[in-house]
């Protein structure tokens, strides 16, 4: 029963204080993206905890965002293939949005 509960104590840890992202990065346009890496590439995504307060204590892209077409990570270069759900959620201030030809 212990271990149980010490389990459930640090699992719940784990979720409530994990961000929903792997690194994150400047866009060409000034503001920062937030990424997950997938294989060999990088997925946009939002920041927080979840998908519903996903930029709850983080800035919030405004204005007009150029995703890029790669971004290095640990002097690693990943490609930028897809946006994932929610990334954009709640980000009332973005007027437009460049997406390359890759994602």
């Amino acid at each position: 029963m212990k271990r149980f509960v010490l389990f459930t104590i640090l699992f719940a840890a784990t979720i409530f204080n994990a961000n929903a992202y792997d690194f994150s990065a400047e866009a060409p346009s000034g503001q920062t993206l937030y990424y997950n890496i997938h294989g060999d590439s990088a997925i946009v995504t939002y920041p927080g905890p979840n998908e519903w307060n996903s930029y709850y204590g983080f800035t919030a892209p405004t204005g007009n965002l150029i995703i890029p077409e790669d971004v290095i990570f640990n002097e690693v270069t990943y490609p930028v293939t897809s946006i994932g759900s929610y990334a954009f959620y709640g980000c009332s201030g973005l007027t437009s949005i460049s997406i390359p030809d890759g994602v």
